[in-house]
């Protein structure tokens, strides 16, 4: 130890290079770690000129307000920590899969300020050091030091305690699911049939004639007019964030039992169950099946796909999942359920549809700035249309079946066009939580699922409805049972009744749906591009 403190003594100056060093490289991975560049990078700047320019008040003050950061936001993580970890996963997913597109796009909305805090962050940390290499006598500054250092690690120690006792939680409860069994029976046994579901991303159902139309999508559209497609009308979603939305369709969990996704296994396993050949595919990668929240489900597939590292020629669009759902279908020997994961209209708006559905002029990469509001909905508009080809092109493959099938499609949540000044799922307008859902079979699918059926499905067509309904519906579409089926929820077996108070969850807490504002698209008559 003696030592130690000598060779500290005698290379003091390298000492505090080191220590800078690996300061600022703490503080900006931090920084990165929960995307509150900002007030870290002028905190740190001014600190810096604190000490070289302030007296003595000046330098304690700073000390405070470096102590109270340390201490709030130590408290804020230890209270909101299982929001962080699941935001962590994430990140980790959709950076991944960021185009040059979306990378662009990131930098472009930094705005001038922020770079000028990082900027004059950096040449006060190299002055400093500089400085510091000049000057003994300011070597007591350094004691500033620990606070950042201890800032930092006690932050990372805290988080990595908590992200693995966080994770020891999630596989107590994966390990509780692993028991659990639906015992579904298939009453019907067909040797061959299919069930293409279709989980959309981001499209809003006052946008609905963009997706389905006579020119673009003449199957479907032909098929909604002669009764082969069941479109729904108000049909909402439970939340604005694929995390918690895309987990209420697929299981029996909602906002009054959002747990039940633990200790329940999904969709997925009840088909399997029914000995169904069960596939997922979608633009995430490999990661996504071993993560956590709606990931866990995917796990449960027979086979994961992604089709984005599988057939990088195409990984910006859906139209990349084409190939390997036509080769299912075209191999498919027995019952099959395909499930395809979009990744639709989700913000940014504009780069999600290539040049040749650029229908609706002019666009904008500023989707953040309310004054671009039409050219925001434009792209929107964009991307509609191309959702509807891709699912042209995925109906189309279902037609030629000899054998029941039938493709079935729902948003997991909707959308903010500045409804109410805000955009994307920030916002609480109804349009974010108002989904289109259909239902299209071939003639055969329709003859084997029942006339009863298909007229229940029919009649219910225009009831207030919630994701809840989509489970048991599913199941007995393909003549699926399980002990304990739900058949109020069964949207197949009886007309229901409206769902009086639609309860919808916003961040934290719970809205009632009816009560939300809304701009609604669907009141203009369809522009001449589409018919």
């Amino acid at each position: 130890m003696k030592k130690i403190i000598e060779w500290l003594k005698k290379n003091w100056c390298n000492t505090c290079y080191i220590l800078t060093g690996i300061t600022f490289l703490s503080v900006i991975w931090w920084w990165f770690y929960v995307e509150t560049i900002m007030y870290r990078s002028l905190l740190l700047t001014a600190f810096l000129i604190v000490y070289f320019c302030g007296g003595k008040i000046l330098r304690v003050i700073m000390v405070f307000l470096i102590m109270a950061m340390v201490l709030f936001e130590c408290h804020f993580i230890l209270h909101y920590r299982t929001v962080f970890w699941q935001v962590g996963d994430q990140i980790l997913i959709v950076a991944s899969l960021a185009g040059d597109a979306e990378i662009i796009n990131y930098f472009k909305v930094i705005t001038l300020f922020e770079y000028t805090a990082i900027a004059g962050m950096i040449c006060a940390t190299t002055v400093f050091a500089i400085f510091m290499k000049k000057s003994r006598r300011n070597l007591w500054a350094f004691a500033a030091l620990p606070f950042f250092l201890g800032y930092c690690w006690f932050s990372y120690g805290v988080a990595i305690a908590h992200y693995f006792e966080y994770k020891d939680i999630s596989i107590s409860m994966r390990k509780r699911s692993q028991a659990h069994s639906f015992s579904a029976t298939d009453t019907a046994k067909p040797e061959k049939s299919l069930l293409l579901m279709v989980l959309g991303e981001s499209q809003r159902q006052d946008h609905y004639s963009y997706l389905i139309n006579k020119k673009y999508t003449p199957l479907l559209w032909n098929a909604e007019h002669d009764g082969n497609m069941i479109s729904y009308t108000d049909m909402t979603t439970h939340a604005t964030k694929t995390l918690e939305a895309a987990v209420a369709l697929l299981t029996r969990s909602s906002n009054d039992n959002n747990a039940a996704n633990f200790y329940e296994k999904s969709l997925i396993t009840a088909f399997k169950e029914a000995e169904y050949h069960t596939y997922y595919i979608t633009y995430q990668p490999a990661l996504a099946a071993k993560s956590d929240g709606v990931n866990v489900i995917i796990a449960e597939a027979d086979k994961f796909i992604n089709h984005a590292i599988e057939n990088r020629a195409t990984k910006e669009y859906d139209t990349g999942m084409w190939p390997f759902v036509d080769k299912i279908i075209q191999e498919n020997k027995g019952k099959t359920l395909i499930i395809v994961k979009m990744i639709g209209v989700h913000l940014p708006f504009y780069i999600r549809f290539p040049k040749e559905f650029a229908l609706f002029t002019p666009t904008t990469s500023d989707e953040d700035n309310v004054k671009n509001k039409e050219m925001v909905r434009n792209s929107y508009r964009n991307g509609m249309v191309f959702s509807g080809y891709f699912l042209e092109r995925l109906a189309t493959y279902v037609s030629k079946t000899d054998y029941p099938a039938a493709m079935v499609f729902i948003s997991d949540h909707g959308a903010g066009l500045f409804d109410d000044g805000q955009n994307d799922y920030y916002g609480t307008c109804k349009g974010n939580y108002h989904i289109p859902f259909f239902i299209y079979g071939t003639d055969t699918f329709w003859k084997w699922t029942g006339l009863q059926t298909k007229e229940m499905l029919y009649r219910n067509r225009n009831k207030s409805l919630m994701t809840n309904y989509f489970f048991e519906t599913m199941l007995d579409l393909m003549h699926i049972t399980y002990p304990g089926f739900r058949t109020q929820y069964d949207l197949c077996g009886q007309e229901v009744n409206d769902v009086k108070k639609r309860k919808i969850y916003f961040w934290n807490e719970h809205l009632d749906y009816d009560s939300l504002s809304n701009d609604d698209e669907n009141t203009k008559p369809l522009p001449a591009l589409l018919k």
